[in-house]
Protein backbone atom coordinates (compact mmCIF):
# COMPACT_ATOMS: atom_id res chain seq x y z
CA UNK A 1 0.00 0.00 0.00
CA UNK A 2 2.97 2.09 0.60
CA UNK A 3 4.41 2.61 -3.21
CA UNK A 4 0.91 3.91 -4.66
CA UNK A 5 1.08 6.54 -2.39
CA UNK A 6 5.14 7.28 -2.66
CA UNK A 7 3.92 7.32 -6.71
CA UNK A 8 0.78 9.74 -6.31
CA UNK A 9 3.60 11.70 -3.85
CA UNK A 10 6.10 12.00 -6.46
CA UNK A 11 3.70 13.17 -9.33
CA UNK A 12 2.07 15.76 -6.66
CA UNK A 13 5.56 16.67 -6.38
CA UNK A 14 6.36 17.05 -10.25
CA UNK A 15 3.20 18.95 -10.61
CA UNK A 16 3.66 21.55 -7.90
CA UNK A 17 7.42 22.08 -9.39
CA UNK A 18 5.83 22.42 -13.05
CA UNK A 19 3.02 25.02 -11.46
CA UNK A 20 5.46 27.00 -10.02
CA UNK A 21 8.22 26.50 -13.38
CA UNK A 22 5.35 27.77 -15.44
CA UNK A 23 3.68 30.61 -13.37
CA UNK A 24 6.14 33.11 -14.98
CA UNK A 25 5.28 32.20 -18.65
CA UNK A 26 1.85 32.07 -17.76
CA UNK A 27 2.16 36.02 -15.87
CA UNK A 28 3.54 36.98 -18.99
CA UNK A 29 1.32 35.66 -21.44
CA UNK A 30 -1.36 37.52 -19.30
CA UNK A 31 1.14 40.96 -19.93
CA UNK A 32 1.06 40.24 -23.57
CA UNK A 33 -2.32 39.63 -24.12
CA UNK A 34 -3.00 43.37 -22.52
CA UNK A 35 -0.46 45.28 -24.72
CA UNK A 36 -2.11 46.44 -27.87
CA UNK A 37 -1.67 49.21 -30.56
CA UNK A 38 -3.16 51.59 -28.49
CA UNK A 39 -0.86 50.76 -25.45
CA UNK A 40 2.28 50.04 -27.13
CA UNK A 41 4.24 51.82 -23.67
CA UNK A 42 3.77 49.13 -21.88
CA UNK A 43 6.28 46.42 -20.77
CA UNK A 44 6.84 42.40 -19.94
CA UNK A 45 8.04 42.17 -16.72
CA UNK A 46 11.72 41.00 -16.97
CA UNK A 47 11.95 39.48 -13.86
CA UNK A 48 15.58 38.85 -12.78
CA UNK A 49 17.02 39.59 -16.04
CA UNK A 50 19.22 36.27 -16.13
CA UNK A 51 17.50 33.41 -16.63
CA UNK A 52 15.54 31.58 -19.81
CA UNK A 53 12.42 33.18 -19.06
CA UNK A 54 13.88 36.68 -18.04
CA UNK A 55 15.47 36.25 -21.52
CA UNK A 56 12.36 35.70 -23.30
CA UNK A 57 10.68 38.91 -21.71
CA UNK A 58 13.88 41.34 -22.30
CA UNK A 59 13.84 40.21 -25.92
CA UNK A 60 10.15 40.84 -25.82
CA UNK A 61 10.33 43.93 -24.82
CA UNK A 62 12.97 44.53 -27.48
CA UNK A 63 10.35 43.98 -30.30
CA UNK A 64 7.84 45.91 -28.58
CA UNK A 65 10.09 49.03 -28.14
CA UNK A 66 10.43 48.70 -32.26
CA UNK A 67 7.55 48.41 -33.03
CA UNK A 68 6.64 51.59 -30.75
CA UNK A 69 9.09 53.53 -32.58
CA UNK A 70 7.45 52.27 -35.72
CA UNK A 71 4.20 52.88 -34.75
CA UNK A 72 4.82 56.43 -33.90
CA UNK A 73 7.10 57.29 -36.84
CA UNK A 74 4.05 56.12 -38.81
CA UNK A 75 1.21 58.26 -36.88
CA UNK A 76 4.46 61.31 -37.84
CA UNK A 77 4.40 60.61 -41.27
CA UNK A 78 0.86 60.50 -41.94
CA UNK A 79 0.30 63.15 -39.91
CA UNK A 80 2.76 65.63 -41.86
CA UNK A 81 2.13 64.08 -45.55
CA UNK A 82 -1.90 64.73 -44.38
CA UNK A 83 -0.73 68.72 -43.72
CA UNK A 84 1.36 68.79 -46.89
CA UNK A 85 -1.32 67.48 -48.98
CA UNK A 86 -3.73 69.50 -47.35
CA UNK A 87 -1.98 73.14 -48.34
CA UNK A 88 -2.10 72.78 -51.97
CA UNK A 89 -5.41 71.53 -52.16
CA UNK A 90 -6.87 74.49 -50.23
CA UNK A 91 -5.10 76.64 -52.47
CA UNK A 92 -6.89 75.16 -55.44
CA UNK A 93 -10.34 74.94 -53.89
CA UNK A 94 -9.91 78.53 -53.18
CA UNK A 95 -8.61 79.96 -56.42
CA UNK A 96 -11.02 77.56 -58.23
CA UNK A 97 -13.73 78.81 -56.61
CA UNK A 98 -12.99 82.85 -56.71
CA UNK A 99 -12.35 82.25 -60.47
CA UNK A 100 -15.72 80.72 -60.91
CA UNK A 101 -17.86 83.80 -58.62
CA UNK A 102 -15.58 86.35 -60.11
CA UNK A 103 -13.17 85.61 -62.87
CA UNK A 104 -15.76 87.36 -65.59
CA UNK A 105 -12.67 87.92 -68.45
CA UNK A 106 -10.65 85.79 -70.14
CA UNK A 107 -7.02 87.15 -68.69
CA UNK A 108 -8.52 86.76 -65.20
CA UNK A 109 -9.77 83.38 -65.98
CA UNK A 110 -5.89 82.42 -67.50
CA UNK A 111 -4.44 83.91 -64.26
CA UNK A 112 -6.50 81.46 -61.57
CA UNK A 113 -6.14 78.37 -64.28
CA UNK A 114 -2.63 78.81 -63.94
CA UNK A 115 -2.53 79.36 -60.30
CA UNK A 116 -4.40 76.41 -59.74
CA UNK A 117 -2.10 74.40 -62.06
CA UNK A 118 0.39 75.50 -59.61
CA UNK A 119 -0.79 74.07 -57.04
CA UNK A 120 -2.05 70.62 -58.55
CA UNK A 121 1.89 70.46 -59.61
CA UNK A 122 2.57 70.24 -56.07
CA UNK A 123 0.29 67.70 -55.26
CA UNK A 124 1.70 65.71 -58.11
CA UNK A 125 5.03 66.21 -57.17
CA UNK A 126 4.77 65.30 -53.41
CA UNK A 127 2.59 62.00 -54.35
CA UNK A 128 5.23 60.92 -56.77
CA UNK A 129 7.55 61.39 -53.68
CA UNK A 130 5.58 59.55 -51.46
CA UNK A 131 5.58 56.44 -54.13
CA UNK A 132 8.95 56.97 -54.49
CA UNK A 133 9.64 56.59 -50.65
CA UNK A 134 6.95 53.09 -50.80
CA UNK A 135 8.85 51.46 -53.48
CA UNK A 136 11.93 51.81 -52.01
CA UNK A 137 11.40 49.71 -49.66
CA UNK A 138 10.65 47.10 -51.46
CA UNK A 139 13.18 44.52 -51.46
CA UNK A 140 12.22 42.33 -53.96
CA UNK A 141 13.30 44.19 -57.27
CA UNK A 142 16.04 42.45 -59.50
CA UNK A 143 19.70 42.56 -58.83
CA UNK A 144 22.00 42.90 -61.54
CA UNK A 145 25.65 44.08 -61.89
CA UNK A 146 26.11 48.10 -61.43
CA UNK A 147 29.09 50.25 -62.09
CA UNK A 148 28.91 52.46 -59.31
CA UNK A 149 31.19 54.96 -61.22
CA UNK A 150 29.22 55.19 -64.13
CA UNK A 151 25.88 55.80 -62.11
CA UNK A 152 27.50 58.50 -60.09
CA UNK A 153 28.35 60.07 -63.14
CA UNK A 154 25.06 59.66 -64.98
CA UNK A 155 23.71 61.50 -61.68
CA UNK A 156 26.12 64.21 -61.86
CA UNK A 157 25.12 65.22 -65.74
CA UNK A 158 21.11 64.95 -64.80
CA UNK A 159 22.42 67.29 -61.41
CA UNK A 160 24.21 69.67 -63.53
CA UNK A 161 21.28 70.53 -65.73
CA UNK A 162 19.27 71.32 -62.82
CA UNK A 163 21.86 73.91 -61.53
CA UNK A 164 23.45 75.20 -64.92
CA UNK A 165 27.01 76.78 -64.12
CA UNK A 166 27.16 75.14 -60.29
CA UNK A 167 30.67 73.68 -59.92
CA UNK A 168 30.16 69.46 -58.85
CA UNK A 169 34.19 67.98 -58.82
CA UNK A 170 34.56 64.33 -59.03
CA UNK A 171 36.92 62.04 -58.20
CA UNK A 172 37.97 59.02 -57.78
CA UNK A 173 39.99 56.98 -55.41
CA UNK A 174 41.88 54.21 -55.51
CA UNK A 175 41.03 50.93 -55.13
CA UNK A 176 42.46 46.89 -54.23
CA UNK A 177 44.67 45.30 -56.54
CA UNK A 178 42.69 42.58 -56.27
CA UNK A 179 39.56 43.67 -57.50
CA UNK A 180 38.21 42.47 -60.75
CA UNK A 181 35.46 44.90 -61.42
CA UNK A 182 36.70 48.42 -60.34
CA UNK A 183 33.68 50.27 -58.56
CA UNK A 184 31.05 46.75 -59.41
CA UNK A 185 28.34 45.96 -57.10
CA UNK A 186 25.35 44.58 -57.23
CA UNK A 187 21.76 46.12 -57.53
CA UNK A 188 19.53 48.13 -59.01
CA UNK A 189 21.33 51.04 -61.19
CA UNK A 190 18.07 53.03 -61.60
CA UNK A 191 17.11 53.10 -57.41
CA UNK A 192 20.82 54.06 -57.05
CA UNK A 193 21.32 56.66 -59.52
CA UNK A 194 18.16 58.19 -57.78
CA UNK A 195 19.50 57.83 -54.09
CA UNK A 196 22.85 59.79 -55.70
CA UNK A 197 20.90 62.32 -57.61
CA UNK A 198 19.10 63.25 -54.45
CA UNK A 199 22.24 63.42 -52.65
CA UNK A 200 23.80 66.15 -55.32
CA UNK A 201 20.07 67.55 -55.20
CA UNK A 202 20.36 68.76 -52.02
CA UNK A 203 23.56 69.38 -51.79
CA UNK A 204 22.98 72.15 -54.44
CA UNK A 205 20.30 73.58 -53.43
CA UNK A 206 21.84 74.71 -50.02
CA UNK A 207 25.44 75.33 -50.98
CA UNK A 208 26.18 78.35 -54.12
CA UNK A 209 29.97 77.01 -53.80
CA UNK A 210 31.12 73.79 -55.46
CA UNK A 211 29.63 70.34 -54.33
CA UNK A 212 32.62 67.32 -53.91
CA UNK A 213 32.08 64.24 -54.79
CA UNK A 214 34.23 61.29 -53.95
CA UNK A 215 33.99 57.30 -54.60
CA UNK A 216 36.51 55.29 -53.82
CA UNK A 217 37.20 51.79 -51.57
CA UNK A 218 36.60 51.83 -47.36
CA UNK A 219 38.10 48.00 -47.54
CA UNK A 220 38.28 45.43 -50.26
CA UNK A 221 34.26 44.29 -49.63
CA UNK A 222 33.24 48.01 -49.45
CA UNK A 223 32.68 51.06 -51.45
CA UNK A 224 32.30 54.41 -49.76
CA UNK A 225 31.15 57.54 -52.00
CA UNK A 226 30.93 61.02 -50.49
CA UNK A 227 29.07 64.33 -51.64
CA UNK A 228 29.81 67.12 -49.32
CA UNK A 229 28.59 70.85 -49.44
CA UNK A 230 29.92 74.12 -48.49
CA UNK A 231 26.39 75.47 -47.49
CA UNK A 232 24.92 76.35 -43.93
CA UNK A 233 24.55 72.64 -42.07
CA UNK A 234 22.04 71.99 -39.55
CA UNK A 235 22.27 72.33 -35.50
CA UNK A 236 22.74 68.50 -34.25
CA UNK A 237 18.82 68.44 -33.35
CA UNK A 238 17.57 68.49 -36.70
CA UNK A 239 20.63 66.76 -38.37
CA UNK A 240 19.34 63.85 -36.15
CA UNK A 241 15.88 63.74 -38.30
CA UNK A 242 16.79 65.08 -41.54
CA UNK A 243 16.11 61.73 -42.77
CA UNK A 244 12.67 61.40 -41.26
CA UNK A 245 10.17 61.30 -44.15
CA UNK A 246 9.01 65.25 -44.78
CA UNK A 247 11.42 66.39 -41.92
CA UNK A 248 12.83 69.95 -43.22
CA UNK A 249 15.16 72.17 -41.06
CA UNK A 250 14.67 75.41 -40.33
CA UNK A 251 16.96 76.62 -43.43
CA UNK A 252 14.44 74.54 -45.95
CA UNK A 253 11.38 75.76 -45.76
CA UNK A 254 11.80 78.81 -48.69
CA UNK A 255 13.69 75.96 -50.41
CA UNK A 256 11.81 73.73 -53.14
CA UNK A 257 11.00 70.72 -51.94
CA UNK A 258 8.89 67.76 -48.83
CA UNK A 259 11.78 66.68 -47.13
CA UNK A 260 11.21 63.09 -49.01
CA UNK A 261 14.89 62.69 -50.55
CA UNK A 262 17.14 61.90 -48.04
CA UNK A 263 14.50 59.58 -46.49
CA UNK A 264 13.86 57.86 -49.79
CA UNK A 265 18.19 57.73 -50.38
CA UNK A 266 18.55 55.89 -47.02
CA UNK A 267 15.77 53.47 -48.05
CA UNK A 268 17.15 52.78 -51.35
CA UNK A 269 21.01 52.29 -49.54
CA UNK A 270 19.34 50.29 -47.00
CA UNK A 271 17.59 47.91 -49.63
CA UNK A 272 21.14 47.49 -51.37
CA UNK A 273 22.33 46.57 -47.58
CA UNK A 274 24.74 49.91 -47.28
CA UNK A 275 24.32 52.73 -44.71
CA UNK A 276 24.40 56.17 -45.02
CA UNK A 277 26.47 58.26 -42.67
CA UNK A 278 25.23 62.20 -42.25
CA UNK A 279 28.04 64.75 -40.59
CA UNK A 280 26.52 68.44 -40.52
CA UNK A 281 28.07 71.47 -38.95
CA UNK A 282 26.21 75.05 -38.75
CA UNK A 283 28.11 77.07 -41.17
CA UNK A 284 30.63 74.15 -42.76
CA UNK A 285 28.11 72.27 -44.13
CA UNK A 286 27.39 69.20 -44.78
CA UNK A 287 28.86 65.61 -45.76
CA UNK A 288 26.64 62.96 -46.51
CA UNK A 289 28.48 59.09 -46.30
CA UNK A 290 27.12 56.21 -48.52
CA UNK A 291 28.77 53.25 -48.12
CA UNK A 292 27.69 49.87 -49.67
CA UNK A 293 28.78 46.24 -50.27
CA UNK A 294 31.52 45.67 -53.35
CA UNK A 295 30.93 42.68 -55.78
Amino acid sequence: MGQPWGIGAHYRAAWLFADRSLRPLQRMVAEVKGITASNLKRRVDEGNRQDEIAQLAMTFNQMLSGLEHAFENQKSFVAHASHELRTPLANVLGTLETASAYDTELPAAKRSIDSAVEEIQKVIDLTNGLLALAKADDTSFARAPVSLDDVVLQAVDACKLRYPGRPIQVDFGTWPESVEEVFGMRGNAQLLQTAVLNLLDNACKYSDQSVRVQLGYQTRHTLQLTVADTGPGLPPEEAARVLEPLFRGRNGHDKPGYGLGLAITQKIIQVHTGRLVLDSRVGQGTTVTVLLPAA
